[in-house]
């Protein structure tokens, strides 16, 4: 019996890289699991799945945190298990890193890009560019308890 998958179908994970890519996969899907390619040679820059615990989101769809960083977690710290990043693991209310905080529901797209028309990230970048709407805080607040399971 072999332990690996040979095709998408033997995966048990959420294959998110199969999903639309709209706002909603960017703010509730985006780096919430974790690679099931990492051990393929791929642009992780590019890749929409979690590789580190830095690069990792809590799904706030099961996870109930606000849109302000951890006093704990620090940005300079490479962290190699996530209760070392903040003592309270999982559950803490905070964002754990800038991914969370840019992604999450009440700031993502609520914000203009810097570099405009010249942007490289479009796509996937949280920031509005010059063809965007900007999302209301209070209307992303409502769909994102109306999406929570």
């Amino acid at each position: 019996y072999c332990s690996f998958g040979h095709s998408e179908a033997d995966v048990i994970i959420d294959l998110i890289h199969n999903y639309e890519y709209d706002a909603d996969f960017f703010v509730f899907y985006y780096k919430t699991v974790w690679c099931p390619f990492n051990l393929a040679q791929h642009d992780k820059a590019l890749c929409v799945y979690a590789h580190n615990w830095q690069d990792f989101r809590r799904n706030p769809q099961q996870f109930i945190y606000g849109n302000t960083p951890c006093p704990q977690w620090k940005p300079t710290d490479f962290v190699t298990v996530y209760d070392e990043g903040c003592s309270e693991g999982m559950n803490c209310k905070f964002c754990h890193g800038w991914k969370e905080q840019e992604y999450h529901p009440l700031n993502f797209k609520t914000q203009a890009c810097t570099q405009g028309r010249y942007c490289q990230q479009q796509q996937s970048l949280s920031l509005i560019h010059i063809s965007e709407p900007t999302r209301q805080a209070e209307i992303s607040y409502a769909v994102f308890c109306l999406k929570k399971k």
